[in-house]
């Protein structure tokens, strides 16, 4: 049998450590390795000697925000994959973590598809919407949340500056992107279910 891939949790609250554990580890594909509650509990955790294949950080967590312990381990291991799992609905936390490089980020909206959406990331479950688990670039986030405002095409050319044919393009650009049919109803349905916007 394949050795299950082995991750590391950083998540202080308990109840949802259960239930990362019951639905991740649920078909012996992954394996949680090494369970934290804070960053700095991870640091002083973490070997080398006994890696894991990738972390699942929480934001919201005590003595240090996720958003500094995600910087802070790609500093001191710049290979180790970071996947965010959080419920944190603010624009700007996501846009960091892009900036940053961090790897994926999972709504724990969608906690039931966790498994699922890891399966994703490591290519096992054949399912072309990787996409749908990086963080949303700034650009496409604006787009789809005018979209969501059930803005007319004309005022997102307004407020875009740009032309109805470009608004258009920067569509059907981001629908392909995502995997999305090109629609509108497509969009909203992707930020409703991903949980991208406040």
């Amino acid at each position: 049998m394949k050795k299950p891939i082995k991750l590391a949790t950083i998540e202080d609250d308990n109840n949802w450590q259960y239930l990362i554990k019951r639905i991740v580890e649920k078909d012996k594909i992954f394996k949680i390795s090494l369970v934290c509650k804070c960053g700095d509990d991870f640091f002083d955790k973490y070997n080398l000697l006994h890696p894991v294949d990738f972390v699942l950080l929480d934001i919201n967590l005590p003595c240090t925000p996720g958003l500094d312990v995600a910087g802070r381990i790609q500093k001191q291991f710049p290979k180790l994959p970071i996947v965010v799992f959080t419920s944190s609905k603010n624009s700007s936390d996501r846009k960091f973590f892009e900036y940053i490089g961090v790897n994926y980020f999972i709504s724990k909206m969608r906690s039931i598809k966790l498994q699922e959406d890891l399966k994703t990331i490591f290519g096992l479950n054949n399912s072309k919407f990787i996409r749908r688990l990086m963080p949303i670039h700034d650009d496409h986030y604006k787009f789809i949340e005018l979209v969501c405002k059930g803005k007319t095409n004309k005022e997102i050319a307004d407020i875009f500056k740009i032309s109805l044919k470009n608004v258009e393009y920067k569509q059907k650009t981001i629908c392909d992107y995502y995997q999305l049919q090109n629609s509108k109803l497509a969009i909203v349905d992707f930020a409703r279910s991903y949980d991208i916007l406040c």
